[in-house]
C-alpha cells in the first residue's frame, strides 16, 4: 500500500483532549457572564451539543445568544462576548501542538505526501484554527461546524477525500478514537490507526469503543507507516 495522503483527528491527536474539570470551569464562567443559572446553561449547551457540532451555529457568539434566549436571559453585547470569550479562552489552551506534532506533519509534506484534517467541534474550534502553526501544514481541513456533519458520518470523510483528490485505499486516518471516528474511517475503505497516548489525563473527556485495529504510541510512527523512515 502506497500512502498519498494522512488524514488527522484533531483532539486528542494532534493536540490535547479537553479535561473535565477545565471544561466545566469555562462553562461556568460563560454562565456567570450571562447572568443564567449554571444548572440551565448547562442544560442548553449539552441538549445543543450535535447543533454546535454540525453548523446550526455560525459563531460562538451565536451559541451564546442562543443559551441567552432560551433561558430568558437580558445580557447585553459587551456579556456576550465575555461569555464566548470564555469558552474561547478554554479552547484556545487546548489548541496547542502535541510533542513531534509539527515535525511528524512537516516530514510528510515534505515527502509529497499529502495532509487533511477531520474535527468534530463547535464554532469555537475553527475561530481559533488561525491562531494556531496548524494552517499551513495541512493541505485539506474539515470542520464538522461548518461541514454540516460529524464523524462517524461517511460524508465528512468523502469530503476529505474530494477535496485531497485521493482514493480511500489512498488514505491513512490517525485519530485517539473518540466518537467512533476509526469505524468510520474503516467503513469506507481508509485505513483507521489509533493513537494512545500514555499522558492522557484521568478526567479526559472522550467517549471510545474498543479497537482491534492498529495502534501507534506516539505520532512520529505515523512516518514508518507511510514509509518515511
Amino acid at each position: 500500500m502506497t500512502i498519498k495522503a494522512v488524514i488527522f483527528d484533531l483532539f486528542g491527536t494532534i493536540v490535547n483532549v479537553f479535561r473535565t474539570g477545565e471544561y466545566n470551569a469555562a462553562l461556568e464562567k460563560a454562565a456567570q457572564e450571562l447572568r443564567v443559572p449554571y444548572k440551565a446553561f448547562r442544560r442548553i449547551w449539552d441538549e445543543t451539543t450535535y447543533e454546535r457540532n454540525t453548523g446550526t451555529f455560525a459563531s460562538t457568539r451565536a451559541v451564546m445568544e442562543h443559551i441567552c434566549k432560551v433561558t430568558g436571559g437580558q445580557a447585553d453585547g459587551e456579556q456576550l462576548e465575555k461569555a464566548a470569550s470564555a469558552s474561547l479562552d478554554f479552547v484556545r489552551t487546548t489548541l496547542q501542538p502535541r510533542p513531534d506534532a509539527v515535525r511528524v506533519l512537516e516530514a510528510l509534506r515534505e515527502r509529497g505526501i499529502k495532509t487533511a484534517l477531520i474535527s468534530n467541534c463547535s464554532p469555537n474550534a475553527e475561530e481559533l484554527w488561525h491562531e494556531t502553526p496548524f494552517p499551513p501544514l495541512f493541505d485539506v481541513t474539515v470542520f464538522s461546524s461548518s461541514a454540516g456533519y460529524k464523524k462517524p458520518d461517511s460524508r465528512i470523510y468523502k469530503l476529505a477525500l474530494d477535496k485531497l483528490g485521493k482514493k480511500p485505499g489512498d488514505c491513512i486516518f490517525v485519530g485517539d478514537g473518540d466518537s467512533n471516528e476509526l469505524t468510520g474511517a474503516r467503513e469506507i475503505g481508509i485505513l483507521p490507526v489509533m493513537i494512545q497516548n500514555d499522558d492522557e489525563p484521568e478526567d479526559a473527556m472522550v467517549n471510545r469503543q474498543g479497537w482491534d485495529g492498529t495502534v501507534i504510541k506516539s505520532l512520529s510512527e505515523i512516518l514508518k507507516l507511510a514509509g518515511i523512515v
